[in-house]
């Protein structure tokens, strides 16, 4: 949409569906990131599976009942939103950032708290209420925001948007660390900031001086910082983290 595109991990619990469930799980996600504040439109969808489409253009069927819930799921939503859609079929060869989206999943940034460290030292510290820094696959608060259009966000990127009427938490990207620095400042506002011990970096001093208390420094162990999957961050393995 306006050359905007979005991709993903499935879930842990999406796994397990055939890949034609798949294929309109993708279209409700891709709907809900892209029209989350848009009414009164007509959506055309364009999808090379037939089962979407038919499903889709006749809001259901009668040989699905996993497909007759995720098609009720899709259309509640776009008929609160006054939003009607219509689906075509357009041939696989045509849809190659689509393809290549599914193939590619791995960002670099996209990285969380153990759960118990977040549970623990992290949120006694404040409670916050929503999740600056964060996707579907890895929000560690109900609400978040995310860097790219996300079915389950309250918006996208946090940088655009003020942080002043929340009790933020944030883990950004290394690279956006001294943005996210400058934006606190420059709002007055107090967030649980969750950075690198990083002495070198020009950063480091400025977050010093703006801590409001004392800095709690994270236990260290493989899977302090990991995947979507599980997987310990690169800088553990190569113990170059503090």
């Amino acid at each position: 949409m306006n050359k905007e595109s979005i991709g993903g991990p499935w879930l842990q619990s999406e796994k397990s569906f055939h890949i034609n469930a798949l294929e309109l799980i993708a279209v409700i996600h891709a709907v809900k990131s892209f029209l989350k504040d848009r009414h009164n439109l007509q959506v055309l969808i364009q999808t090379d599976n037939i089962t979407t489409m038919t499903y889709i253009n006749k809001m259901g069927g009668t040989v699905s009942k996993v497909f007759n819930k995720l098609v009720l799921e899709l259309w509640t939503w776009c008929l609160q939103k006054d939003t009607m859609l219509k689906a075509d079929i357009i041939p696989g060869r045509e849809i190659l950032i689509a393809d290549w989206k599914s193939r590619h999943q791995t960002d670099s940034s996209n990285w969380k708290l153990h759960s118990k460290v977040f549970n623990s030292p992290v949120r006694q510290t404040i409670t916050c209420n929503i999740d600056l820094f964060a996707d579907r696959s890895n929000n560690q608060l109900q609400t978040y925001i995310s860097w790219l259009p996300d079915p389950g966000a309250l918006a996208f990127n946090a940088l655009l948007h003020p942080w002043t009427s929340f009790k933020a938490y944030a883990f950004p990207p290394f690279c956006l660390i001294a943005q996210c620095l400058k934006k606190i400042k420059a709002e007055k506002t107090t967030v649980v900031l969750i950075t690198p011990a990083w002495m070198a970096q020009p950063w480091y001093a400025i977050l010093l001086e703006m801590s409001i208390q004392h800095p709690i420094l994270l236990p260290t162990f493989p899977r302090l910082l990991q995947s979507y999957q599980g997987e310990p961050h690169l800088v553990f393995k190569t113990n170059r983290f503090n």
